[in-house]
C-alpha cells in the first residue's frame, strides 16, 4: 500500500484496501505511478533531501582554484626573501598557499559533505596565508607595498570561500 502526506493528512493510493469497496477485487499497483523509496521517505519526513550545490558554486570553486594559483605565482618572489630571515614562516606560508589550491581542487569533484569540509579547509588556509603575510610585514621581512597584490588576492579568496561555506 502506498501512502503520502498532504498538508498533514494521510493520502491513500487508489488501489489501497481502504479506498475500494469490499466486493471488488484488488487492482494492480503497476498501473499506479511509483515514487522512488527515498522520495517517499522524504515526503513522510523520515529522511532529508540531499544537499545540492548553490547556484554558481561550481563556478566559484573553479574561480578560487585559479585565484589560488595566481596567489602562488605572486608569492613566489616573496618566499625566498622571507626564507632568508625566517625559514619556518616561509615554509608555513608556502604550505598554506598550496593547501588553498589543493583543497579547492579536491572540493570540485567531491560529494556535498566532503565538498563543504574541503572548502572550510581552503578558507582556513587562505586566512593563514593572509596572517603569515601580515606577520612578515610586521617583522619587516618584506615591505608592505610588496605584499599588496598577494594580500588582495588572499582577501578575495577568503571572501569567496566564506560565501561558499555559509
Amino acid at each position: 500500500m502506498k501512502a503520502g502526506l498532504a498538508r498533514g493528512r494521510l493520502i491513500l493510493s487508489g488501489c489501497s484496501r481502504p479506498s475500494r469497496p469490499s466486493g471488488l477485487r484488488p487492482c494492480s499497483l503497476r498501473s499506479q505511478p511509483r515514487l522512488p523509496q527515498r522520495a517517499l521517505l522524504v515526503r513522510l519526513g523520515v529522511a532529508r533531501k540531499q544537499a545540492r550545490p548553490k547556484p554558481g558554486e561550481y563556478f566559484m570553486a573553479f574561480q578560487v582554484k585559479e585565484l589560488s594559483i595566481q596567489l602562488i605565482e605572486v608569492l613566489a618572489p616573496l618566499i625566498p626573501r622571507i626564507k632568508q630571515r625566517d625559514k619556518s614562516l616561509a615554509d608555513q606560508l608556502s604550505r598554506a598557499a598550496t593547501s588553498i589550491a589543493l583543497n579547492s581542487g579536491e572540493a570540485e569533484l567531491s560529494d556535498p559533505g566532503n565538498r563543504k569540509a574541503r572548502l572550510f579547509s581552503a578558507a582556513g588556509s587562505a586566512n593563514e596565508t593572509l596572517t603569515a603575510l601580515r606577520v612578515a610585514v610586521a617583522w619587516r621581512y618584506v615591505p608592505a607595498r610588496e605584499t599588496e597584490a598577494a594580500t588582495a588576492l588572499a582577501r578575495r579568496i577568503v571572501a569567496i570561500l566564506w560565501r561558499m561555506t555559509r
